[in-house]
């Protein structure tokens, strides 16, 4: 398991500094972040593209790759909201289970443009039809992340299989 994390700590980090670090390399993306400041949400909602999402599936060992995954964040009183908009976690997954999963409530520290959040474990809910409904099937655990001005790293287990790691831009 340990090595499982720490390969897909360094495959997640190569793909995050293989992005073209030129201020003005890509227009959708923002030069700076106006939704953090002095360490708070400001109430204007965040929007990250630009990365992949990594999984490694604890039973198989193997990795995957998800490059059309987006995650947004959103002032929720004094905490945050996470959404990851659409994720595909193994290539086992058909494609039309593409749903909308929302980590609600995440309490946050910050200084500057800069915040950060965990948590042990947390149920996410899921978007349906008829509204945002529990998902214990998609539990997760060991959630970290940090939003760095314009960047965001997260990294996660869910439904207790899949160790899941992300890098991404902010969008304009």
């Amino acid at each position: 398991m340990k090595r499982l994390f720490t390969l897909l700590l360094i495959v997640t980090f190569a793909v995050a500094c293989s992005n073209n670090d030129t201020p003005n390399d890509d227009p959708r993306f923002a030069l700076e972040n106006t939704s953090i400041s002095g360490g708070k949400l400001t109430g204007k909602p965040m929007l990250f593209d630009g990365g992949e999402m990594l999984t490694i599936d604890q039973t198989t060992q193997n990795l995957h790759s998800d490059s059309e995954v987006q995650f947004g964040f959103e002032k929720n009183g004094e905490a945050l909201d996470l959404k990851i908009y659409e994720p595909h976690f193994s290539p086992d997954m058909p494609e039309n289970l593409r749903i909308q999963i929302m980590i609600p409530s995440l309490s946050y520290t910050g200084h500057d443009h800069e915040i950060s959040f965990s948590v042990k474990e947390i149920i996410p809910k899921a978007k349906f039809p008829n509204g945002w409904i529990d998902y214990p099937k998609y539990k997760i655990t060991d959630l970290k992340g940090e939003i760095l001005d314009t960047r965001c790293k997260i990294t996660f287990t869910c439904a207790e299989k899949y160790v899941v790691s992300y890098g991404g831009r902010l969008l304009k």
